[in-house]
């Protein structure tokens, strides 16, 4: 998993960036009330730095079946948040 955190927010459109000071931009919902703030942190597959498509992410519904690149943390105030990815 990769860690990066989170530069600039408009919308569903985040800039991510990881410990090497690469910047992504990622186009991220969450649902299920989550809110992502600036500079919490997020770790995730490094994979998904590498796609480009719309990312759904919200609380896990079936952690047994899920893999573990379709879930991501984010750190909010040392609070540590689990949430799966949305596919559809």
């Amino acid at each position: 998993m990769k860690k990066v955190t989170i530069q600039k927010i408009n919308g569903n459109d985040y800039v991510l960036q990881d410990t090497d000071g690469t910047l992504y931009e990622k186009n991220i919902e969450i649902r299920d009330g989550f809110a992502l703030n600036v500079n919490d942190i997020i770790y995730l597959d490094d994979e998904i730095l590498k796609e480009i498509t719309l990312f759904s992410f919200g609380k896990l519904y079936n952690d047994k079946n899920v893999s573990t690149k379709d879930v991501i943390k984010i750190v909010h105030d040392n609070t540590s948040y689990y949430l799966q990815r949305y596919y559809g």
